[in-house]
């Protein structure tokens, strides 16, 4: 996986992983998904709302996207999903000009989700259990979206059958999240 900053149109920087093999993603990345949308089920559509709540995005944030801001990873995998799409579509070939990095979004996105559905079986907000474990709020929903890259509360349980470094494998060091991840059942 590759790391870019995007620069959006008020100079805000966003960081988007993209896996190995692509350069970047397409600048029209947000017209290709609005066609994709507007071309969905055979070419009779769907609304911005019906897709944003399948998605799990409110409108509003399925609207900028289609109007050029770069969304999370997990949202754009999510709307490829839905949407039919594969990197080819929304992402150019070619050799990174960042360095890489290790990570194994799937994996860490995987263990991110199951912390949230945990956390929602027992009822629990995210500040509840921020403070309870002791740490920051945005910290923690960074972990649930997969977007913290390291953390002291995850470590790495295996490098995959090979060795293989892309392969990075994770569990939570905190008895409580571990817990809660476990309730969730997704990992």
């Amino acid at each position: 996986m590759q790391q870019r900053h995007i620069w959006n149109e008020k100079m805000q920087r966003r960081s988007v992983r993209i896996p190995k093999g692509y350069a970047k993603l397409r600048d029209d990345l947000g017209k290709i998904l609005k066609s994709a949308r507007l071309n969905y089920d055979e070419g009779t559509g769907c609304t911005q709302s019906h897709l944003a709540e399948r998605v799990g995005i409110s409108r509003e944030s399925l609207s900028r996207i289609e109007n050029g801001r770069v969304p999370i990873y997990e949202t754009l995998c999510e709307l490829m999903v839905r949407l039919g799409l594969d990197w080819d579509d929304v992402a150019i070939e070619g050799e990174s000009l960042g360095s890489s990095y290790h990570y194994s979004p799937e994996y860490r996105h995987f263990l991110g989700e199951s912390l949230r559905k945990g956390r929602r079986e027992e009822g629990l907000t995210l500040r509840d259990l921020a403070s309870e474990v002791g740490i920051s709020f945005s910290q923690l929903s960074r972990i649930e979206r997969a977007q913290s890259t390291r953390s002291a509360l995850i470590k790495i349980r295996d490098t995959g059958c090979d060795g293989n470094l892309d392969e990075f494998i994770f569990e939570f060091r905190d008895d409580r999240l571990k817990k809660l991840a476990d309730r969730g059942g997704m990992c």
